[in-house]
């Protein structure tokens, strides 16, 4: 593991902008691969495994560009090739942020018996109101 980390090291170092955009796009076609079979899958999912796919589809170019941020200091131009991606994952978290949704269960109690009458299991928005 030692020589694998050494050899990216050193990749970063010869080949700075060629580094970037070539695992910058692989990170990020990974992350947002499974950013998408999650959210495709995400009624069928509980809370814990969407939130779990969203947490790693994000981890993998948010580690791209901690790596170039370390490792990575001999070129400006490798710097902001890889910022102008960052800035748009914050910009889509920011905003997506609200549109998260949360799976809720909704029953209706019977006002005489007590029982429930009627129970119906939803993925509501944050933004949505009763």
């Amino acid at each position: 593991m030692n020589r694998l980390w050494n050899w990216l090291k050193n990749a970063v170092e010869r080949r700075p902008i060629t580094f970037v955009i070539v695992c910058g796009t692989i990170s990020y076609l990974c992350g947002m691969t499974i950013l998408a079979l999650t959210f495709k899958q995400g009624l069928d999912l509980e809370v814990i495994q969407i939130w779990s796919g969203m947490a790693f589809g994000s981890v993998i170019p948010i580690s791209f560009h901690w790596f170039v941020a370390r490792y990575e200091k001999r070129s400006a131009l490798a710097q902001l090739i890889a910022l102008i991606p960052a800035i748009f994952l914050f910009s889509f978290v920011a905003l997506g942020a609200g549109m998260v949704g949360v799976k809720t269960q909704s029953c209706i109690q019977h006002p005489l018996t007590g029982e429930l009458v009627e129970c119906q299991s939803e993925i509501r928005m944050f933004h949505e109101v009763d």
